[in-house]
C-alpha cells in the first residue's frame, strides 16, 4: 500500500510540476505535526512550487498559523509559490493553515470551515475531554443575561450555571484572547499571502471568526471565492483525477482499520507519506 501512494504521489509531482506533501489526519492538528513537517520541508528542493495536500478537522490554532506561516515564508524565500489542495475537508484550525496559501485548490466535494476556536472541556457524563466553539459559551452566556434583564430572578440560575461549569474570569478572558488571537493569525496569513489588502483581510477574518452560526458549517469553493473573496484555483477533470485517487486511496486505507479505532488512530500519527 505504501509503494502504490508513493508511485502516486510522485505521478501527482510529475503532472503539477510541484513538491508534493500529504497531511491526513482523522486526529486533532497538533504542535508536534508542525515540527514533523517543517524538518521535512527544510530538505526539500526549492526549484518547484510546493502544495500540501490535508485532510484535517482542525485542533490547535497556534499549531495551524505555524505550518501555513513556514510554508509560506519558505517559499517566499526561495521565490516560489506555496498552495493548498483540499480533496475532502480542510476545517476550524485547517483552514486558518490554509490562509496562508496562494491559492487554495478545491473540487466539488472540498469544504473549508469557520476558524472560532474550539475550548476543551471535560464531559462527566461520557468520562472525556470535548471540544466545544468558544462563541457556543459566549453566546451561552449572553443568553441567560438577555433573561436576567427580563427576570432579574433568574440571576440565581446565572449564578448555578457559572458554579457547575466552573467558570472563573480567566476563563472568560481566555475565551475572548483565543477568539482574537484566531483572527490575528489569519489576518497575518492573508497579509503576508494571497491578499494584501489590510481591511479586507480583517473582514475575510471576521466573517471566518464571528458570521457563521455553527463551527462545522461547509464552506465549498464558490462561496470561499465569490462570498470570502480568497484565492480559489478550482480543479477538475483529468487534473483532479489524480488527486481523488489519492484521496480514496487513503480513505480505503482508513476504511480498511475500522475494525480497531486504536488503529486508525495509530495511522492518523502516519500522516506524511511522500
Amino acid at each position: 500500500m505504501r509503494k502504490q501512494r508513493i508511485a502516486m504521489i510522485e505521478r501527482l509531482q510529475q503532472e503539477r510540476d510541484s513538491i508534493v506533501f500529504v497531511y491526513w489526519n482523522l486526529d486533532e492538528l497538533k504542535r508536534e505535526d508542525f515540527f514533523t513537517l517543517s524538518d521535512i520541508l527544510e530538505q526539500e528542493n526549492p526549484q518547484r512550487d510546493i502544495e500540501l495536500i490535508i485532510l484535517s478537522p482542525g485542533g490547535s490554532g497556534e499549531a495551524g498559523y505555524r505550518i501555513g506561516h513556514t510554508f509560506q515564508q519558505w517559499a517566499k524565500r526561495h521565490s516560489i509559490e506555496f498552495r493548498v489542495i483540499v480533496p475532502l475537508y480542510a476545517k476550524s484550525a485547517a483552514t486558518l493553515l490554509s490562509l496562508g496559501a496562494q491559492s487554495i485548490v478545491m473540487g466539488l466535494q472540498s469544504e473549508i470551515g469557520p476558524i472560532d476556536p474550539q475550548i476543551p472541556k471535560y464531559d462527566q457524563t461520557r468520562k472525556r475531554w470535548r471540544y466545544i466553539p468558544a462563541m457556543a459559551l459566549i453566546d451561552g452566556l449572553k443568553l441567560v443575561s438577555e433573561y436576567i434583564n427580563k427576570i432579574p430572578e433568574m440571576s440565581r440560575l446565572f449564578e448555578e450555571i457559572v458554579k457547575n461549569e466552573k467558570l472563573t474570569l480567566d476563563d472568560l478572558g481566555l475565551i475572548e484572547r483565543s477568539r482574537e488571537s484566531g483572527k490575528q493569525y489569519g489576518e497575518a496569513l492573508l497579509l503576508a499571502g494571497m491578499l494584501p489588502d489590510e481591511e479586507k483581510a480583517r473582514e475575510i477574518v471576521e466573517r471566518l471568526s464571528d458570521y457563521y452560526k455553527f463551527h462545522g458549517h461547509p464552506i465549498d469553493a464558490y462561496e470561499a471565492e465569490e462570498l470570502l473573496t480568497l484565492s480559489v484555483t478550482h480543479c477538475q477533470g483529468k487534473e483532479w483525477a489524480s488527486i481523488k485517487g489519492l484521496r480514496d486511496e487513503y480513505n480505503s486505507i482508513i476504511k480498511f482499520f475500522l475494525v480497531d479505532k486504536s488503529l486508525i488512530m495509530c495511522y492518523a500519527r502516519m500522516k506524511f507519506s511522500r
